[in-house]
Parts: C-alpha cells; sequence; structure tokens
C-alpha cells in the first residue's frame, strides 16, 4: 500500500467516528429538548382554600390548574377529613 491509500484509510476512518458523535450529540439534544417542551406544558394542579366572611363564615376549597395544558383529575385523596374543618369567627 502506498501513502495515499494510508490516509484514505485514515481519513475514512475519521470521518466515520466524527459521524458516529454528530449522530450521538444530536440524540443526546433531541431527548433534552422533548423533556423541556413536555415540562413546559405538563399541566400543574394547585390546591387552595378560600374564606367568605359575607354574613356567615364559607370556606372554599379550590381546585386549579396552572399549567398550559388541560388536566383530568382521576383521585382525589385529603389526610385529614375536611367535613371537620371549622371556621372560627373573629
Amino acid at each position: 500500500m502506498e501513502i495515499s491509500d494510508w490516509i484514505n484509510v485514515i481519513l475514512c476512518i475519521l470521518s466515520f467516528i466524527l459521524a458516529a458523535i454528530s449522530v450521538i450529540t444530536v440524540v443526546i439534544t433531541l431527548k433534552q429538548n422533548n423533556k423541556m417542551i413536555e415540562n413546559s406544558t405538563r399541566p400543574y394542579i394547585v390546591v387552595y382554600g378560600r374564606v367568605t366572611n359575607f354574613q356567615n363564615p364559607t370556606y372554599y376549597l379550590v381546585v386549579k390548574n396552572m399549567g398550559q395544558t388541560g388536566a383530568e383529575i382521576t383521585k382525589f385523596v385529603c389526610d385529614i377529613d375536611l367535613k371537620n374543618i371549622h371556621i372560627q369567627q373573629i
């Protein structure tokens, strides 16, 4: 083999290695972008309480979606019994 043949073989090997590295980099970047898009558009359900004090105090439990896409609540579990919550009048 001549020197030009060795140079061609080395260049072929180097271009294959660079192409493989490029493909791996693209796959990793696409996975990261997919996670970022999923996290930015997912629904965030927030639960908080509100009290109205017009004539007699009333406690409202507010369930609100703060995310950018719709959410479906299939189950609601609470550690305390909500029937036993009493509002103290001041």
